[in-house]
């Protein structure tokens, strides 16, 4: 992608999720670094399982992956390396190796409405412990949760339905002062119903590369819900996150992008390119040194100079 470059930047998530293994318990642990924030604290997420690998899948298409650590108990610890200020969805699989008895099972929590959440996020100086997350090591085991068998289950995890613990009750992903749990943005950008989630077209709480129901474009190779174009790891292999040239302040969405969908404010269509990109290559048609601004945005902010209302067009 021409708006991409390599990233330099590892934020640290340490042990949180588990991902069981159907050929034993995975020892090694890998996670994928991008620019997507300016703090270099490490953050963590700690917590147990019995042996999995544990994924994030993030707004703006980074994706992050480690194995839990066979401990000769049915509680692995793990650890993950996320980004902070960027909202991510926590996938557990177990038996991953198996064809047939691999299990997905995305990962939930309440807030203090009793809505269930699936995307998380993590500020600058947070960290969260999920506790022990019980899910079941083969889709034989979990068959009941699993009704159609296609090795995802049917519905989130909720920790705090089944023995783990609530991320949202110590997090404060905004700094305002209020905790997630209570906070009604959950730590800024909480999809409305005027907003469609990048990662969760039907807000069902299944990621849409996992969920049956969702019809992917041809152009979204990882079949997240985010047009190559945008996708800052498109094929979703560790290792191979990007930054984005137009992201100055490093926040890991585009200048452009207010209200935090991974999708550029002028993308009235969601194809992944600008509406004046005609030629759709990754850039504005009036971009003529290609630095991923509008010649006429002179303090690039990722806006024309004229407008005011910051809504991807000339005013």
């Amino acid at each position: 992608m021409s708006q991409r470059f390599s990233a330099a930047l590892i934020i640290s998530l340490l042990p949180s999720l588990l991902w069981g293994c159907g050929g034993g318990g995975g020892s090694s642990s890998s996670s994928t670094t991008s620019a997507t924030t300016t703090s270099s604290t490490a953050l963590t997420i700690t917590g147990t399982a019995p042996g999995t690998l544990i994924e994030a899948f993030c707004d703006n298409g980074a994706y992050y992956s480690t194995t839990s650590t066979d401990n000769n108990t049915s509680k692995h610890p793990f650890s993950l390396s996320v980004p902070a200020k960027i909202g991510c969805r926590l996938v557990v699989t177990t038996s991953e190796n198996s064809s047939t008895e691999k299990l997905s099972t995305p990962i939930g929590f309440n807030d203090d409405s009793g809505t269930l959440r699936t995307r998380l996020m993590l500020g600058s100086s947070d960290s969260a412990d999920l506790g022990h997350i019980s899910v079941p090591t083969t889709r034989s085991s979990g068959a009941a949760t699993d009704l159609d068998n296609d090795g995802v289950r049917d519905s989130p995890f909720v920790l705090d339905d089944n023995g783990g613990s609530n991320p949202l009750l110590s997090l404060d992903a905004d700094g305002d002062g209020v905790r997630d749990y209570s906070d009604s943005d959950h730590g800024g950008y909480q999809y409305s119903s005027s907003v469609t989630d990048p990662l969760d077209a039907d807000k069902d709480g299944l990621p849409n590369h996992l969920d049956s129901d969702y019809s992917a474009a041809s152009d979204d190779s990882d079949k997240d819900g985010l047009p190559d174009a945008i996708d800052a790891n498109s094929s979703n292999v560790s290792g191979e996150n990007a930054t984005f040239i137009d992201d100055l302040d490093g926040d890991g969405y585009h200048d452009d992008d207010s209200n935090k969908d991974g999708f550029h404010d002028d993308d009235a269509d969601r194809d992944g390119y600008h509406d004046d990109d005609l030629d759709k290559d990754g850039y504005h048609d009036d971009d003529t040194n290609k630095d991923g601004y509008h010649d006429t945005d002179t303090d690039k902010d990722g806006y024309y100079d004229d407008d005011l209302d910051k809504d991807g067009y000339h005013d």
